[in-house]
């Protein structure tokens, strides 16, 4: 009488079985893998024709820091800080005057120029920086504002916690305060119409949310698939006892 009887095993199975097995399942986990990915980009290929590759991406990525070193090699800088920033050659810094008013007005080619001049003279230890990029870093970084915490610059417009409208009035003597109306009360941890729009652009938008929460699915599904056959193939044995 043959008869099959499946149970947990309290005896160590052979070495070579541990590693064969091991081996299997190592297989199929990058099996697995590979099916994911290649369906995702399947997926992303359906709305995304035309798109470029990672390729295409890096080489046009390359090409345009070239140009940039390019236009700093040929002088390019030197020139928009003269121009723009009224810079003093003597004394290595720039006309704070002409930084505020000329900023706003940087066209897209000449701000990454900028950006670019102080991304390679960070290289340098801060002593060596000259004095001319330490105002424009800061600048760039903060405004004409100075630091705001967690709040992004733009020039045109003033920090988004700058959220008072009516402007304080000294009083002198004994004049008594004037208790403000509750119309020109202003909460500040209120989310105004300016922060309103900070927030709405950090929000993901419906297409990227879908394919972030169909990857979270199949990665979980595939996940939880490789924990029960592991756990099946570690912890369950088949016996074949003859009577």
């Amino acid at each position: 009488m043959l008869r099959l009887v499946r149970y947990k095993s309290t005896r160590l199975p052979p070495k070579s079985l541990i590693i064969k097995q091991n081996s299997r399942l190592n297989k199929k986990n990058t099996e697995n893998s590979k099916v994911v990915i290649s369906s995702l980009r399947d997926v992303i290929s359906l709305f995304q024709a035309n798109s470029q590759t990672q390729e295409d991406d890096d080489l046009e990525t390359l090409n345009h820091e070239m140009y940039l070193l390019q236009q700093i090699e040929s002088g390019e800088v030197e020139r928009l800080l003269k121009s723009k920033f009224q810079i003093d050659e003597s004394k290595q810094l720039l006309s704070t005057g002409a930084l505020i008013k000329n900023y706003p007005q940087l066209n897209k080619d000449e701000l990454e120029l900028i950006k670019k001049v102080n991304d390679l003279e960070n290289i340098k230890p801060w002593s060596q920086i000259p004095q001319f990029v330490k105002q424009a870093q800061f600048y760039l970084s903060y405004g004409s504002y100075g630091p705001r915490l967690d709040l992004p610059f733009k020039a045109n417009e003033k920090p988004l916690d700058f959220t008072y409208v009516n402007r304080a009035r000294k009083q002198f003597g004994q004049e008594p305060y004037k208790r403000l109306k509750k119309d020109q009360l202003v909460n500040i941890y209120e989310v105004t119409p300016t922060r309103q729009r900070y927030f709405n652009d950090k929000t993901v938008d419906p297409v990227s949310r879908f394919f972030i929460w169909t990857a979270i699915a199949v990665s979980a599904a595939v996940g939880w698939k490789e924990y029960k056959l592991r756990e099946d193939g570690e912890s369950l044995v088949t016996v074949v006892d003859k009577d």
